[in-house]
């Protein structure tokens, strides 16, 4: 590939859709120049071009600096999942580092750990660690509404009951 053609210059970052910095469009305009080629890129009619400022910022690899670096714990407590819940809120190590937001998985897990169904499926670390796994399946529709929400309860249900599977096609997963 020798060319780049940005077909938007925004970019959903999980909670919203914004801008992108000028560090990822030269990531993505990278791309062109692999395997030792000079690339060049640009914008479809669909999208207004790029300024000079930020064309001459990734041709000559100058962005600014980073403000902070975020961070998130990854030495998890499963033994309960207010213990979970606290080590996911657990600040960083180093003053540099920023703790990230609350993420979609972590609300999925705050949500589901509140139903009164799941409580007697979270009596061990095991069924802790797994809620959790479950809570950090992506939701590619973008939607993270309650259809999504419902959607990791029934994966948790599934997962926790009888041969700790999902059903076959044609089952009630959706």
């Amino acid at each position: 590939m020798n060319h780049v053609w940005f077909a938007s210059l925004r970019k959903y970052d999980g909670r919203s859709s914004r801008p992108l910095r000028s560090v990822e469009l030269a990531q993505i305009a990278g791309r062109a120049g692999r395997h030792m080629n000079d690339g060049t890129f640009g914008t479809t009619t669909d999208v207004d071009g790029l300024d000079a400022e930020t064309v001459e910022a990734i041709e000559n690899h100058r962005f600014d600096p980073l403000r902070d670096v975020q961070w998130r714990n990854s030495e998890l407590d499963f033994r309960s999942v207010p213990a979970l819940i606290a080590s996911l809120n657990a600040q960083p190590p180093h003053a540099a580092l920023q703790r990230v937001r609350e993420q979609d998985d972590q609300l999925a897990l705050q949500t589901l750990s509140a139903h009164s169904d799941f409580l007697p499926r979270l009596h061990a670390p095991g069924r802790v660690k797994l809620l959790w796994e479950v809570c950090q399946v992506p939701d590619f529709r973008k939607t993270m509404t309650e259809e999504h929400t419902a959607l990791l309860g029934q994966l948790f249900q599934h997962l926790t009951q009888g041969g700790e599977r999902l059903p076959e096609t044609g089952s009630t997963v959706t």
